[in-house]
């Protein structure tokens, strides 16, 4: 028997970016076109799926986090 590893996925179906963001993927189905409004990540053009980075980058922009490309970039700010 080996070491199993879970490896958690970087691209989620709709229903798994919905359940990631504490929705449903009916929810998220339902309130895609507002949300892309405001900048939130369409699916991967060739793999029609969701960039969980990308949605996190998302999130700590509109929820109002700061987001430091680096430590020495938060000591300029």
């Amino acid at each position: 028997m080996g070491i199993r590893v879970a490896i958690p996925p970087r691209m989620l179906t709709r229903p798994q970016a919905g359940a990631y963001m504490g929705r449903s993927g009916q929810w998220l189905a339902d309130h895609e076109a507002e949300l892309r409004a405001e900048g939130f990540p369409a699916p991967h053009p060739v793999l029609g799926l969701y960039d969980r980075k990308a949605i996190d980058d998302w999130l700590d922009a509109t929820g109002g986090r700061k987001v430091y490309a680096s430590a020495e970039a938060e000591e300029w700010n």
